[in-house]
C-alpha cells in the first residue's frame, strides 16, 4: 500500500469466486447478479408482508381488547373514580364516595342460572352542592343539596354539615 492505491482485502487469486467477490468489492456487478439479489430480496418481502398482515390484524385485535378492558376497569376503580369526579366537580377526592368496587353480579351472564336475566347495573354519580343557613323568617337552621334551589329544615339528630360531596352507586336496571 506504498503506492497509494487501493488493493482488495481478498489478495490477487484466480479462484473463481474470489474473482467474482473481488469485482463485487470493487462495484463491479453485472445486471444479472444485481436482478438475482433483487429478484431475491423482492420475493422475501413479499412472502413476509403476507404474514406481516395477518399477524398486525391478530395483534390490533389483541390492542383493542386489552383497551376495552383496561377502560372497564378504570370505569370501576375506585381510585380512578375519585380522581376523575373530583376534577370534574371541583370537589377534594376525599369528598367522592363510592358504595361498591364493582357492580353486584345477580345480572351477570354466566351467574346461575346461566343465561340472560334481563338486567345491567348502570353507574349513577349524585353531586350534592350542600349549604346551610338559617330561615329568615324562623332563625331555624336550613339545608339545601341541590346548590339553593330546594331548601327543608336542618335540625335534628344529624344536622348537615356545608360542602360539595359527590356519591357513586350502581343502580340497577331492568331490560
Amino acid at each position: 500500500m506504498s503506492d497509494g492505491a487501493f488493493r482488495s482485502p481478498l489478495g490477487s487469486s484466480d479462484d473463481p469466486t474470489c474473482v467474482r467477490i473481488r469485482q463485487i468489492w470493487e462495484g463491479v456487478i453485472d445486471d444479472d447478479l444485481y436482478d438475482t439479489i433483487h429478484n431475491a430480496v423482492k420475493d422475501a418481502l413479499a412472502s413476509q408482508s403476507k404474514k406481516n398482515q395477518v399477524m398486525e390484524a391478530i395483534y390490533l385485535l389483541f390492542c383493542v381488547w386489552v383497551g376495552i378492558a383496561i377502560l372497564d376497569y378504570l370505569s370501576r376503580a375506585r381510585w380512578m373514580n375519585e380522581i376523575r369526579y373530583s376534577v370534574w366537580y371541583s370537589v377534594d377526592s376525599s369528598q367522592v364516595k363510592q358504595t361498591e368496587d364493582k357492580p353486584p353480579s345477580d345480572c351477570d351472564f354466566l351467574r346461575a342460572p346461566i343465561g340472560r336475566k334481563g338486567c345491567h347495573y348502570d353507574k349513577t354519580v349524585i353531586f350534592e352542592n350542600i349549604i346551610t343557613r338559617n330561615d329568615t323568617s324562623t332563625n331555624r337552621p336550613v339545608v339545601s343539596y341541590d346548590g339553593g334551589q330546594t331548601w327543608s329544615w336542618n335540625d335534628g339528630d344529624h344536622p348537615a354539615s356545608p360542602g360539595k360531596v359527590v356519591y357513586l352507586h350502581w343502580q340497577k336496571v331492568e331490560e
